[in-house]
């Protein structure tokens, strides 16, 4: 038997395990929710979470998304937590989207006992908080994603579809090679919008393309036409 005061330490995966099936439950009101990202990673690393911002704040209503990454020495050390969604709050990084542990104390000091639930509902209560409740939002911050790798964000993917259909319906055969990766940028954004859900309005300039490119290449494209996934 252990010495008096001991504890029992749960391993890594089985804390994680005991995250998932709660998440899987549902939390609280709703207002709060967290999800791993692919279930085929035996080290359960990367999660998505979802916050629908408190009410009589700026953040009323609005839906952000967040990555939490969960590394090997988690629940040791606190995960690296990224807003995908834009918001501006005194903790986040305006750059990256990175919570700074810095200026979020349960980062900071961040103990083996607090979950992914407890960071989400914290940075919830934030939100609400005086430094924050009413600090201005970027335009639409609840839909805006982040630029992808190659700095393009969802805006600048409908003006390159634009520009793609404009030309393609001009009969530009140079449009391939001028263009084309405005098809390839908009199929990923439309397919992680796909995946994501709850912000499939970012398939309709996306599809577009998809449905414009499948027409003149059906047979290697046509999987990725509107109902092809």
């Amino acid at each position: 038997m252990g010495s008096e005061g001991s504890r029992v330490v749960v391993p890594r995966n089985f804390r994680l395990l005991e995250e998932l099936e709660r998440g899987e439950k549902g939390i609280g009101d709703g207002t709060v929710s967290y999800g791993m990202d692919d279930a085929d990673d035996i080290y359960m690393r990367s999660w998505t979470g979802t916050i629908i911002g408190p009410p009589n704040t700026v953040h009323d209503g609005r839906i952000y998304q967040l990555k939490l990454f969960c590394d090997i020495d988690y629940p040791d050390k606190a995960p690296k937590v990224k807003f995908q969604t834009r918001i501006n709050m005194t903790c986040v990084n305006q750059e990256t989207g990175h919570v700074e542990p810095s200026q979020f104390q349960m980062l900071a000091d961040w103990k083996r006992e607090y979950s992914m639930e407890d960071i989400l509902t914290q940075l919830k209560k934030e939100m609400a908080s005086p430094q924050n409740r009413r600090l201005s939002q970027p335009p639409e911050g609840n839909e805006e994603q982040r630029a992808d790798e190659k700095g393009l964000t969802p805006e600048r993917h409908q003006r390159a579809h634009a520009v793609w259909l404009q030309a393609w319906e001009q009969g530009n055969e140079d449009v391939d090679l001028h263009l084309g990766d405005a098809y390839y940028s908009a199929h990923d954004v439309w397919l992680q919008a796909w995946e994501q859900g709850p912000q499939r309005n970012y398939c309709l300039a996306a599809e577009a393309v998809l449905y414009a490119r499948s027409a003149v290449e059906p047979s290697k494209y046509k999987t990725y036409a509107w109902g092809g996934v």
